[in-house]
């Protein structure tokens, strides 16, 4: 039977679909859940073996890494077993494992169950005695009490596993008995798991109702009743004890499947991220003090210098109190998104005063450069060690705009001085085309036309009313809980490993530039009259512009392929300041999504005709008619599919994951992709010399290494008599066409 290739992540079969089919893991990792049960699957495991007999499965299957099944029709189970081959040891032997793994949990949970309520009434008899002992009156926690300890009526009997056990001691090879006797056996067992996983939904449903009690939204559980009582003052006295419990109770809680593992990350962190905040007021070393000092009411500070009226200010304060009191400030309930919201929209108001103002001339202070390069405003929204860090590198020099590498601000004073221009808007829209725009609607009259061309306050304006909008969000990573502010409790790691520097941005360019030498080399016209040179086609490169966004975030963002409508200009890629990705994996992306965009920029509309050959035409072609391409094999279309599906249908991020296979993976002799992708990257994103020597000798590549150098050699021998034809005039080679020639010799 052939196989089958399921990528990570991908759902072979889930809960309550049709049962029609086994599958027999040949390769890989499988996870099987059911309520209250999670089992890993591998290599010689029977996916469906615990379900024969039923319509339907109950449980979901999950590949945990990239799989490789052989499914088997459900219809031909029983001829399967006549034939007493490998299968029927195989799925003998995974049907028992699978029954006495599921049967360990139920019982596991059936004993946690028992002791899960006895444990929250413990807790909350905890915090009222210490109520009573403080003189304060307890918050009710509704419903904890009618709930009761559980009954098991489960109907499994633990004599389940003794019987299972018994039966693999005594048949040891599902080859050595009768096709009736495993074909009945199988199907008991399969009923024996439908009650294993019928009473354990059971028991997790008890145990998920208990577990609301226990930690839940803020406000309606233990956990926020301790952590809320942890800080008020009228428990000071026993506040140890408290933190004791709280944390007695994140390591009970902590991985329980009952407990929705998000949101108990999100609340421990909030948590700990509120005691960081205590310790901030605590004593700090000398030097410490002192610069806490200038820190001291950040907020205050920016608003200051923005010179915003008393109503802004006040308001926004309030604002920002009611963000800090959030149980969990990242939380996706409607209050806190309208809070995150509404500081959102004050900050880009704040950014753009202050931003003006220092571009101005204003000197700003170490706060106003924290908040311009990392979105900087509450001391008490930081870690101490977060809020030292900022101090330490705000205006350090950890950027390099003439090798081009800006901080956000950096950029906007590149557009202020008028070495760079603003980016294009979501729709596409430079700034010239903005403007122009305004003259054809009579927005505005020609004169101001002219003027707002060269007004270079509107210019930041534009960019900060356009790109920065959206590229802060985007780089953020998670835009449903986006808030501009910086908040250390967005910080994974350590400051110091996320932070993008200069250095790090550059080797990671260079990386892939040593790899795809040809990437950012675009081509025009050089023409020498004294050299008799009338018009030869020449290669410059041109490097990308790098734009750290003020936020800790966990995207990268390709923003446009070049400025305005000149090809000699920078592209533009952006990374968030303090990066929480591999920022490697980020560059080979973005280089991906230039290719594609620059090939698109240079065809225009022809940029998927494949009458006219090119890097896009040729892969778009192919991403389309793949499946009457007659050199794919079944197996490979199948990928494409899957491949295809993972790209949402887009052709240009499929060829965004091709682009990094081929650098990553096929540059070190690693085929990975098909033959047909193969050969457009070798044609259109050739290695450098180097590389193609050491792939020369392999067969998945030794073929189209010959085409591009024979390709090669006849442009070379070209460019050699132009540079012999030029010495015969007796005029000095240009260093244009010396230049051109390296270049195809890489």
């Amino acid at each position: 039977m052939a196989s089958k290739t399921i990528e990570k992540s991908e759902i072979i079969v889930s809960s309550s679909q049709n049962n029609d089919m086994l599958f027999l893991i040949t390769e890989g990792e499988v996870m099987a859940s059911a309520p209250g049960i999670k089992m890993t699957l591998t290599k010689g495991d029977v996916i469906g073996c615990m379900e024969v007999g039923f319509d339907a499965h109950f449980f979901s299957y999950m590949a945990s890494e990239d799989t490789t099944i052989i499914p088997i029709p459900l219809d031909s189970f029983f001829a399967m077993l006549q034939k007493k081959n490998d299968f029927s040891a195989y799925i003998y032997k995974s049907a028992i494992r699978q029954i006495l793994e599921c049967s360990d949990q139920l019982f596991k949970n059936i004993g946690e169950a028992k002791g899960v309520y006895t444990l929250a009434v413990e807790y909350y008899e905890f915090y009222r005695s210490l109520c009573v002992k403080v003189g304060v009156n307890p918050t009710p926690l509704d419903g904890l009490f009618t709930q009761g300890e559980m009954v098991d009526d489960t109907d499994v009997s633990e004599h389940i596993k003794g019987y299972y056990n018994d039966i693999s001691t005594v048949i040891t090879d599902g080859r050595k008995v009768s096709p009736e006797f495993l074909d009945v056996f199988i199907r008991k067992l399969s009923r024996d798991s439908r009650a294993v996983v019928l009473g354990s939904k059971k028991v997790f449903a008890y145990l998920a109702t208990i577990g609301h009690y226990l930690l839940d939204e803020p406000g309606k559980d233990l956990y926020g009743i301790l952590t809320d009582s942890y800080f008020s003052t009228a428990f000071s006295a026993v506040s140890d004890q408290i933190l004791s419990k709280i944390q007695e109770l994140e390591s009970f809680l902590n991985k329980k499947l009952y407990i929705n593992a998000n949101r108990y990350f999100e609340r421990t962190s909030a948590f700990e991220m509120k005691i960081e905040r205590a310790k901030l007021r605590e004593d700090h070393s000398e030097d410490e003090k002192e610069i806490f000092k200038l820190l001291e009411n950040s907020v205050d500070q920016i608003l200051d210098f923005g010179g915003f009226d008393e109503k802004t200010v006040n308001d926004f304060k309030s604002l920002l109190i009611s963000y800090k009191n959030l149980a969990d400030p990242r939380g996706q309930d409607d209050a806190s998104r309208h809070i995150r919201l509404d500081i959102t929209n004050y900050f880009y108001k704040f950014y753009e005063a202050v931003a003006l103002k220092v571009l101005k001339g204003h000197p700003p202070t170490k706060v106003i450069l924290m908040f311009l390069e990392f979105g900087y405003m509450d001391e008490e929204l930081c870690t101490k060690e977060d809020l030292f860090y900022l101090y330490e590198k705000a205006g350090s020099g950890y950027t390099a705009p003439h090798d081009g590498v800006f901080t956000f601000f950096e950029w906007l004073e590149a557009i202020y001085n008028g070495q760079r221009l603003p980016s294009k808007n979501d729709f596409d829209i430079d700034y010239e085309a903005f403007v122009h725009e305004q003259k054809v609607k009579n927005q505005i009259t020609a004169e101001q036309e002219k003027k707002a061309m060269n007004d270079r306050e509107a210019m930041v304006k534009y960019e900060l009313k356009n790109m920065f909008l959206t590229a802060n969000k985007v780089t953020f990573g998670l835009i449903t809980i986006f808030c501009p502010v910086f908040n250390s409790v967005n910080v994974m790691k350590t400051l110091p490993d996320d932070l993008v520097t200069a250095g790090r941005t550059l080797e990671c360019l260079e990386a892939v530039r040593k790899l795809d030498f040809q990437l950012f080399y675009r081509d025009t016209v050089y023409s020498n009259e004294k050299a008799g040179i009338k018009g030869e086609y020449i290669n410059f490169e041109m490097l990308p512009d790098f734009i750290l966004l003020p936020n800790v975030g966990t995207r990268s963002l390709f923003w446009q392929e070049i400025q305005g409508r000149a090809r000699n200009t920078h592209s533009r890629f952006m990374l968030p300041v303090f990066d929480l990705e591999d920022i490697k994996v980020q560059m080979l992306h973005m280089c991906g999504e230039y290719r594609w965009e620059m090939c698109k920029r240079v065809q225009g509309a022809r940029w998927n005709d494949v009458t006219d050959p090119s890097l896009t035409s040729e892969y778009f072609d192919f991403a389309q008619f793949y499946r009457k391409n007659h050199d794919l094999t079944p197996d490979a279309k199948e990928k494409i599919k899957l491949q295809l599906q993972r790209a949402k249908n887009s052709f240009k991020e499929m060829f965004v994951m091709d682009y990094m296979v081929w650098v990553a993976y096929e540059s070190d002799g690693s085929p990975r992709l098909n033959k047909v992708a193969r050969t457009i990257f070798s044609k259109y994103c050739p290695f450098p010399a180097q590389v193609r020597a050491k792939l020369a000798q392999n067969p998945s590549f030794k073929d189209h290494i010959e085409y591009y150098e024979k390709h090669q050699a006849q442009k070379i021998h070209r460019f050699e008599n132009i540079i012999q034809k030029t010495k015969n005039l007796g005029v000095p080679v240009p260093s244009e066409i010396e230049g051109e020639l390296e270049y195809m010799k890489a």
